[in-house]
């Protein structure tokens, strides 16, 4: 990469943290080291990293507290913090979480879950700052260009007396406009034939304007014509789900004002293309859902892990003590078939302790031929 992602890892120098370090280092980040939390917070006032990562557990400071100072700073505020621990329990991810953490790292330290984690949570913060940024400059383009259009347009009107020339300012207008009258198109311009994808005006002039809506939004957009023309209130800005003439999805933010077009009652309607917008906002909202299900599977597999170990410590003692049994009875004793069958049946509970042990990380599975016929 040709600008280095920075990343701020904050906690105790040990052979975990200088594993984080060289792992990210050798993949091409820019890594600093901070120690301590007074260290962490003026190495972040002084240059911002785009994501840092940090221990729960610091002399100085906690993780908790330095976390919440973290979400406080007006300049620290969007910065994903992914917070590191060896044993992270439901009370730590909640109060985690709800100081603003992005994520945990589970201890030891798995090399490619860390990379995966830190490129996702990257590939995130990249995705909602470019959102924020496009949505802001959408905003002030479409407040601009609509106070712009409303001042030609009052301006205008003022002054002209006929309508051809009304209709010459309004088809040379870069946004969608079109006249709504009795719910139908009765005028367009050339951006809203483009809009729709319409191949000529006439496949829209004298069309209900509902049918171009989605089946959702069209009680609402209902509801918003018969303000229009009844009651002659404005409709401010909002959010429709609409169809091209092709079928295709088209999202469209909308506002209109009364207007009296060949004597009748009407509405002046102007449209806003935001499909992009929309379009990156689902495409966040699938990757923090695919990052959920993640923590999800991960916490199972930490609770599985705690009750298989606890259940095998048990296990050990029910073997440990038939065994101990079977030395002191003798070999006619009525009791030894029963305790060789407790020991038989703790064996198998053991094996199947250590698959969930391995399900959850802390195991491994023993893979072997196996003849089927004895199954």
């Amino acid at each position: 990469m040709s600008t280095k992602v920075s990343i701020l890892v904050v906690g105790n120098i040990s052979e975990s943290l200088n594993l984080i370090i060289d792992t990210l280092t050798k993949a091409g980040y820019q890594v600093r080291l901070a120690d301590s939390g007074a260290l962490a917070l003026a190495s972040v006032a002084a240059n911002p990293p785009e994501l840092i990562l940090l221990e729960i557990r610091m002399p100085d400071m906690d993780g908790f507290e330095l976390l919440r100072r973290l979400k406080g700073g007006d300049f620290s505020r969007e910065i994903p913090v992914l917070l590191i621990s060896a044993a992270i329990e439901v009370e730590e991810r909640v109060k985690g979480f709800k100081f603003g953490a992005a994520d945990f790292i589970p201890k030891p330290v798995q090399t490619e879950e860390l990379l995966l984690r830190v490129q996702t949570h990257l590939e995130l913060s990249q995705l909602n700052i470019r959102l924020e940024s496009r949505s802001v400059e959408l905003m002030h383009a479409n407040e601009h260009l609509e106070m712009e259009m409303m001042v030609r347009l009052r301006a205008e009107a003022t002054l002209l007396e006929s309508e051809e020339q009304f209709r010459t300012l309004v088809e040379a207008a870069p946004v969608s406009i079109f006249i709504q009258t009795n719910k139908r198109f009765a005028y367009v311009n050339p951006a809203t034939v483009a809009l729709f994808g319409a191949a000529t005006e006439h496949e829209l002039l004298g069309k209900p304007v509902i049918e171009r809506f989605h089946p959702e939004f069209r009680g609402l957009v209902e509801a918003r014509i018969r303000r229009l023309n009844k009651e002659r209130l404005a409709a401010g800005a909002a959010e429709e789900l609409c169809y091209k003439m092709d079928g295709s999805p088209l999202y469209l933010e909308i506002s209109a004002v009364p207007f009296i077009y060949n004597g009748v009652d009407s509405a002046l309607v102007f449209a806003a293309d935001i499909t992009e917008r929309k379009t990156a906002e689902e495409s966040r909202r699938k990757l923090e859902q695919q990052l959920l299900n993640t923590q999800k599977l991960e916490s199972l597999g930490v609770l599985a892990g705690g009750i298989a170990h606890d259940f095998n410590n048990i296990l050990m003692a029910v073997m440990g003590n038939a065994s101990l049994a079977l030395m002191r009875l003798g070999a006619n004793s009525p009791a030894v078939e029963n305790l060789q069958q407790i020991e038989q049946a703790a064996d198998k509970a053991a094996k199947l302790a250590q698959q969930m042990l391995a399900y959850s990380g802390k195991g491994k599975f023993v893979v072997e031929a196996v003849d089927l016929s004895q199954l």
